[in-house]
């Protein structure tokens, strides 16, 4: 299915939806935009929202931003989550891959965070279907490492 674009590639229809909020000990703002489906399948409740987190200094300064920034990478979404999987650590491969122990919890990879972090790194951070979450850094010199996290 094509993505909806405008004509300067981002996708159209993203846009805040919740008010930002403090968490993590005033150290994170948090809110969230919602993501059509034509972009990103909505959750298995029907919530079309994908979480947005700013780390560092002055988050509130650089909402505007973000926004911007979101819209052009959820238009490399699908090469995203390919990168998210060949970098994956080898034995969450090995557990999740076909005919793994855990390929019967294995779901496929949905977006379920954005972090945009002062520093200039971003992270995607999804979700698969078991307890963990698979987090795909962005890191401000190109390059790019994924992780397991509770």
């Amino acid at each position: 299915m094509p993505l909806e674009r405008w004509e300067d590639g981002q996708v159209s229809g993203v846009g805040w939806v919740d008010e930002a909020s403090w968490k993590d000990a005033g150290s994170v703002l948090a809110t969230s935009v919602e993501v059509p489906a034509t972009v990103r399948r909505p959750a298995d409740g029907g919530d079309a929202r994908l979480d947005v987190e700013l780390h560092g200094p002055n988050p509130q300064e650089r909402l505007n931003a973000a926004l911007d920034e979101l819209r052009v990478l959820l238009t490399q979404l699908p090469d995203l989550t390919a990168a998210a999987l060949r970098l994956a650590p080898e034995e969450w491969r090995r557990r999740y891959g076909e005919g793994g122990p855990g390929a019967a919890d294995y779901s496929g990879l949905w977006l379920d965070c954005v972090e945009f972090h002062a520093d200039g790194q971003r992270c995607l951070v999804f979700d698969f279907g078991d307890l963990e979450q698979l987090v795909l850094e962005l890191r401000p010199d190109g390059s790019r490492r994924v992780t397991v996290e509770p």
